[in-house]
């Protein structure tokens, strides 16, 4: 949730704390992720963040990837960070 609101410290605690940074988010029913949200909302410092961490591209239910969420919502300053992780991730189509 702290993603949505920019709170890249408390994201950064969470992660220290041992917290998975590929986990559903508040939205679990659809499968989006914290990742997915710090896309969405234009987060770019929680999506360095996360992606540092080692959070996984999942797809949510609707197949979408942060990838794709990126492009959806025209956050093209994520497009890059994105795709090389998913590249590094072995993972070159999403």
């Amino acid at each position: 949730m702290y993603v949505f609101r920019s709170r890249t410290h408390v994201v950064y605690v969470f992660i220290c704390t041992g917290s998975d940074p590929s986990a559903a988010g508040w939205e679990t029913g659809n499968g989006a992720t914290a990742l997915h949200g710090a896309v969405e909302n234009d987060h770019l410092e929680c999506v360095k963040l996360l992606l540092a961490a080692g959070a996984k591209q999942q797809p949510s239910m609707g197949n979408l990837t942060p990838l794709h969420t990126a492009g959806q919502y025209l956050r093209y300053q994520a497009v890059p960070l994105l795709a090389e992780a998913a590249y590094r991730d072995g993972n070159p189509t999403h």
